[in-house]
């Protein structure tokens, strides 16, 4: 009777003890977790770092004298002090002699369309 409850003693203390091991290594797991999170993030800030502060491409700046001339006349005032409409212009002129009748006419038709609504 006694072997059988030192047997169950025995067979107590080893669960416990599985337990215990159990226990300890989900914690151990969690922190390992923890850590890796933490590893990843100190990561990925270090690479939005290097991305922020790598050279950015250099710009070519425009050069030539005529610009620079133009430049020069709009800041003295001499710019219009607006833009006008278009005057006097025929959408018609536009047409390119290659095109074939049917085309002109519908582009006639357009344009009709196009000076009805201006009216």
């Amino acid at each position: 009777m006694q072997e059988l409850k030192a047997r169950e003693e025995d067979l107590n203390r080893a669960l416990m003890d599985q337990q215990a091991q159990e226990q300890e290594l989900r914690r151990r797991e969690r922190e390992l977790l923890v850590r890796e999170f933490e590893l990843v993030e100190r990561e990925i800030q270090l690479l939005m770092l290097q991305q922020a502060t790598s050279s950015k491409p250099a710009i070519r700046k425009r050069t030539g004298l005529v610009r620079r001339k133009l430049l020069d006349k709009y800041r003295n005032g001499g710019a219009p002090q607006y833009i006008s409409n278009p005057s006097g212009t025929n959408l018609l002129d536009l047409i390119n002699a290659e095109m074939t009748i049917k085309n002109v006419k519908k582009v006639k038709k357009n344009v009709e369309k196009i000076n009805k609504k201006r009216l």
